[in-house]
């Protein structure tokens, strides 16, 4: 099992998508001549805490604490620095916690997607 000691949670949602459905629209848009733009948006909104549940059930082992909303300026502030296991570009995003409207990728690009809980088993084992 894999061992991290504790890992914050603050109240922010992600709406992931499948690098291998990713890279099947990558594919497919190389294929499009006309000049277009795509939102690609994961077809379903967690929360952190449920991505790290989730990890917990695949054997991660950690403590998760759930930080209230006003350590975000420290969160912030660690990014900053050059160890910080994310930028602070990121950060920033998960901080304001926006949810994208869903587009039609699944269909246009005729790509089945991947439910998180599948992706996430694939890239962990």
């Amino acid at each position: 099992a894999k061992s991290v000691f504790f890992m914050p949670v603050l109240k922010f949602r992600i709406q992931p998508v499948f690098v291998d459905d990713l890279a099947k629209v990558i594919v497919s848009c190389l294929k499009i001549t006309k000049n277009s733009v795509f939102n690609i948006v994961g077809t379903e909104t967690i929360s952190f805490y449920n991505l790290l549940t989730k990890l917990k059930s695949l054997n991660y082992k950690f403590k998760i604490i759930n930080m209230p909303y006003f350590f975000s300026p420290i969160i912030k502030l660690f990014s900053l620095l050059p160890f910080s296991p994310m930028p602070h570009w990121q950060v920033r995003g998960l901080l304001k916690d926006e949810i994208f409207e869903r587009s039609s990728w699944p269909e246009l690009f005729k790509i089945k997607p991947t439910s998180f809980s599948e992706g996430i088993i694939k890239c962990i084992k």
